[in-house]
């Protein structure tokens, strides 16, 4: 239980939900919750678990720190560092530009037309991979400047693409995704140390921009054994 405090505290900030607030969506009691938090409380029932769970997008087992890693889907990876600080990292696997269409993935060619910047990384936590990003962005970006700001990916693995692009007057503002799940290929299977039998989960990403342009297409490949994700909408 020593992670839950942390956890929850962590989980309530970045929601930006009072103890108040989080009161009033569970029906738990504000000095009780304080009390879990601070950790003067151990051992909360599976009811309050289920409560605090529903209230913050996410499973009792991540609550309690049993679940690898946590996905909400925003931004990719941008809750990695959020959730596991200094314990996750990223590497740079390819930073190039893709001059002829037969080189972009048949998925993507009839949405993408040359140059396209191919800017690829692995997803690591505590140096065990856990996914790799391929991120495809379009001729109507400055490729040529991303180019250079993203090859600081290598010095500062905290890099963010998406605060790029909004630093460059392309904020993401939405996306739409293609989920499936396979086993991985060869070299898959080695970028992330995957045991025989183990599939991998595709996401085919499209981000665009709040003049709903396209701003990038994205393939991430997932190890499903480390990853749960999470999605809440309405409906």
């Amino acid at each position: 239980m020593s992670k839950f405090p942390a956890i929850l505290k962590e989980l309530r900030a970045e929601r930006k939900i009072s103890l108040s607030e989080l009161s009033k969506l569970t029906g738990i009691d504000q000095g009780y919750l304080s009390r879990l938090e601070r950790g003067e409380k151990s051992n909360p029932s599976a009811e309050v678990l289920s409560k605090l769970a529903d209230a913050l997008g996410v499973t009792t087992d991540f609550l309690l720190g049993r679940s690898f890693y946590l996905s909400d889907r925003r931004g990719g990876f941008s809750g990695f560092g959020r959730h596991y600080g200094k314990k996750a990292t990223k590497k740079l696997i390819e930073l190039r530009t893709i001059k002829t269409p037969d080189d972009l993935p048949k998925t993507i060619r009839h949405e993408l037309q040359p140059p396209v910047l191919l800017y690829s990384v692995i997803q690591l936590l505590d140096n065990k991979p856990l996914a790799i990003s391929r991120s495809y962005l379009p001729s109507s970006l400055p490729l040529d400047d991303l180019e250079k700001i993203l090859g600081g990916v290598k010095k500062d693995p905290t890099l963010s693409l998406y605060k790029t692009l909004e630093s460059l007057g392309k904020k993401p503002a939405t996306c739409e995704e293609h989920l499936t799940a396979e086993m991985p290929s060869s070299d898959e299977t080695s970028l992330l140390e995957i045991s025989e039998g183990i599939p991998v989960i595709q996401i085919t990403r499209r981000t665009f921009d709040t003049s709903s342009y396209l701003v990038e297409c994205c393939l991430m490949t997932l190890r499903a054994d480390a990853h749960q994700l999470t999605y809440r909408f309405a409906l």
